[in-house]
């Protein structure tokens, strides 16, 4: 229970436990619409001993819509390295930074805009204050005031679509192959072990791209 983020029948990996925000954004700025075909690649390369469970420690995923667009997803969990938390959006007229980990909010272009957030990392990670609203401050604001004024903020859809384009991210990177997103939709797979109990064995296998065929 307490080593829990390391295995993906309780965690379900990084790439849906922390990344999945990421994911989340970039499914809001593309206007919810579900990708066709997720291609991806992720394993172990620094959390290599048993104490990490089953999880890997990097993914890295191309994901392709109807239309012809791509978007293009990468997350580590991984000590020592460059710390990134954000999502950028370019297009024909200009581009756009959303950086949860400066605070740095800002588009270029045609219609430039810029929004300073209010909790912003050092780079200790310590939270640093200013005087406009945090992104964190603002969603318990509307989602008390939704509360108190009995008016649901209905989000189930939204979050629905973003657990499933990062479970088929997962599936991309654990398989090493291109999915289709109806396939994971329509996916029977279980990771929970069967007959759970304290004695619940710990040596589950690990993904292999290229090997693992399950979707």
């Amino acid at each position: 229970m307490r080593n829990w983020l390391y295995y993906n029948w309780l965690s379900g990996d990084h790439i849906t436990e922390q990344a999945i925000h990421s994911l989340d954004m970039m499914q809001w700025a593309l206007g919810d619409k579900l990708p066709v075909k997720v291609t991806g690649t992720g394993g172990r390369q620094k959390r290599v001993d048993s104490k990490f469970g089953n999880v890997y420690d990097h993914f890295a995923v191309t994901y392709e819509y109807e239309d012809g667009l791509k978007s293009y997803f990468s997350c580590r969990q991984q000590n020592d390295t460059s710390p990134s938390y954000a999502v950028e959006l370019v297009g024909d007229q200009g581009r756009c930074l959303v950086d949860c980990r400066t605070g740095e909010h800002v588009i270029t272009g045609k219609n430039p805009w810029k929004h300073d957030d209010a909790m912003k990392f050092t780079d200790e990670n310590a939270y640093k204050k200013s005087e406009s609203r945090s992104m964190y401050q603002q969603e318990h604001d509307e989602l008390f005031a939704s509360i108190r004024s009995n008016k649901p903020k209905h989000d189930g859809d939204w979050m629905v679509k973003s657990n499933l384009v990062a479970l088929a991210g997962r599936t991309a990177g654990y398989t090493g192959q291109s999915v289709l997103i109806q396939d994971v939709l329509n996916s029977n797979e279980t990771l929970f072990p069967e007959n759970l109990s304290w004695d619940t064995k710990y040596d589950l296998p690990i993904a292999i791209p290229g090997i693992t065929t399950s979707i």
